[in-house]
């Protein structure tokens, strides 16, 4: 294993996290101030709100625990190859 390259990889891995949960809150805030009324647009928030919110959070819960599993198994990868 090269320690390193799979430390930059759970470093993206958590970004990547991070900007899904950004991206999130942009689209929602958004979706929010937007002059939008009727019903399309209570149809459209309300798929927003209880369709693609939580399949984003599910998405960033998934990248973060792939970036965690990442760094923990590069740190224990360097503590075995430092004896």
């Amino acid at each position: 294993m090269d320690v390193e390259q799979v430390q930059q990889i759970a470093k993206q891995l958590s970004d990547a996290a991070e900007d899904i949960t950004t991206i999130e809150k942009d689209l929602t805030s958004g979706l929010r101030d937007v002059d939008w009324e009727g019903p399309d647009a209570d149809d459209f928030r309300g798929t927003w709100e209880s369709d693609v919110v939580p399949a984003l959070q599910q998405i960033m819960k998934a990248v973060e625990a792939l970036g965690s599993s990442a760094a923990k198994n590069a740190s224990e990868q360097a503590a075995v190859s430092s004896h």
